[in-house]
């Protein structure tokens, strides 16, 4: 298993615990103040990702410190613009729905935790991109 694909393993898991965790928390104080929390919300779900991706990449070179130095491969490039490209028509999708959903019900907080879902969802999907075209040997 290379570098690259440990590394998005690693970061789809991490990505996905402490999102979904901030989605959650989201969801259950909106619905204990019967409106939309406010964003400021957010700062806990960034110093979390923020703190915990640095410590997980960190163990992942520690771990595999011959394969960290190494530069990617042309495949290994390749599966990150294929990824990438795919993930990016996701959060367009995302970010193109919210706008619309804003226009029809003017609410700025739902638009915000709308676009950052859309963000995280596009973010989950190209990780799992990059672990499937690695698993396939595309």
């Amino acid at each position: 298993m290379s570098f690259s694909e440990k590394s998005a393993w690693v970061m789809f898991l991490v990505l996905a615990v402490i999102g979904g965790g901030f989605i959650i928390d989201v969801v259950q104080v909106s619905l204990a103040i019967d409106a939309i929390a406010p964003p400021m919300m957010v700062i806990k779900f960034v110093v979390s990702m923020i703190f915990v991706s640095i410590v997980a990449q960190i163990v992942l070179a520690i771990t595999s410190s011959r394969d960290a130095n190494r530069p990617k491969d042309e495949r290994e490039r390749s599966i990150a613009l294929w990824s990438s490209a795919k993930a990016g028509f996701v959060f367009a999708f995302g970010v193109i729905t919210s706008l619309g959903h804003f226009l029809y019900y003017g609410d700025g907080n739902l638009l915000f935790y709308m676009v950052l879902a859309s963000l995280i969802i596009s973010q989950l999907l190209e990780y799992v991109l990059q672990i499937i075209a690695f698993r396939r040997g595309i």
